[in-house]
């Protein structure tokens, strides 16, 4: 469980790192949403849910097609669904907001076991 746990979380990390990283983000812009929604499966089981929302929809699209395939790790395949979208579905149970090289994110966390850990701890893991 812990394995799926780090890997939700790096494929949240992910999502932060693409949105800093995009030097054409429109941040400061329109204000217009894009997101990128992930699910994380094992055997067909969801067990990790994030979603992340910013004003620069490319960083958003890039991250859902980098996100998407899947790994395995000691006999564990994980499959990564990212969707590109304008919006995070509602029912998160946490919220954390930041900003990475001067571009507003929110990321959603779906699941129970980010709603004990601050936003402090979740980005520290990042």
């Amino acid at each position: 469980m812990k394995k799926i746990i780090l890997a939700s979380m790096i494929a949240a990390a992910a999502m932060f790192t693409a949105c800093g990283d995009d030097d054409n983000s429109t941040s400061g812009g329109s204000g217009k949403l894009a997101s990128c929604d992930v699910k994380v499966s094992v055997g067909g089981v969801q067990m990790a849910h994030t979603c992340m929302e910013a004003t620069s929809s490319e960083a958003a699209k890039k991250e859902c097609e980098e996100i998407t395939g899947e790994e395995t790790d000691e006999g564990m395949t994980m499959k990564y669904e990212g969707t590109f979208g304008s919006g995070c579905p509602s029912g998160h149970k946490k919220t954390c907001t930041g900003t990475r090289n001067g571009i507003e994110v929110t990321a959603y966390f779906y699941d129970a076991m980010y709603a004990s850990m601050s936003c402090d701890q979740l980005m520290k893991e990042f």
